[in-house]
């Protein structure tokens, strides 16, 4: 997989495909085989899932179906946690520009219980993509409302900010701008298709 990359994955089990997902992200240990990002390795076989989560974030972002949020902050104030924990010289311009590229910038001083969870999960997504990392790895609630502009959030995050991102959300506007299609069958990959 190469730089600016959306691949998508379905199966006919959800829990296959989600078991990926966390594979990916370091939430689970691989049973086989070993998992290289970016050309260096982060887990071999029989290793625990990664301990210390915070370089495995710089590398994989994370964004589960259902993520946490802080209620107690905005739209921004959740943002601006993990700028400011990167270091960014700029965090009011990181905040912005990353509200922006998930297209929350009209919302980004309202608080996670007014957002729909497709929303929420935009927030999580700008919030991973504070530290900049060379795979942001999205689960999908397929029940979720809001899932046509995450959709258009992730092909966009690709084609105009060179992103790679791996899905499990199959709405049709994935899969028109899926790089490849990834196809889970007892666990194993049967083909993929662009």
């Amino acid at each position: 997989m190469t730089s600016g990359t959306l691949v998508a994955v379905q199966g006919r089990s959800a829990n296959e495909v989600h078991t990926l997902l966390l594979t990916l992200a370091g939430r689970v240990a691989l049973a086989g085989g070993s998992l290289e990002i970016a050309g260096a390795p982060v887990s071999r076989r029989g290793t625990d899932a990664v301990r210390s989560p915070e370089p495995w974030r710089r590398r994989v972002g994370f964004v589960d179906a259902r993520p946490v949020l802080f209620g107690h902050l905005s739209v921004a104030g959740n943002i601006g946690l993990p700028v400011r924990w990167s270091g960014k010289r700029h965090p009011r311009e990181e905040i912005g520009k990353l509200c922006r590229s998930v297209g929350l910038d009209a919302v980004n001083d309202c608080w996670p219980a007014e957002l729909d969870p497709a929303e929420q999960q935009r927030v999580a997504i700008a919030m991973a993509l504070a530290y900049d990392p060379d795979l942001l790895v999205v689960a999908a609630d397929p029940g979720s409302a809001g899932l046509d502009q995450l959709s258009r959030t992730l092909v966009d995050l690709v084609r105009l900010e060179g992103r790679t991102i791996v899905t499990s959300l199959a709405t049709p506007i994935v899969q028109a701008g899926a790089d490849q299609v990834l196809t889970l069958l007892d666990g194993r990959p049967i083909g993929t298709n662009a």
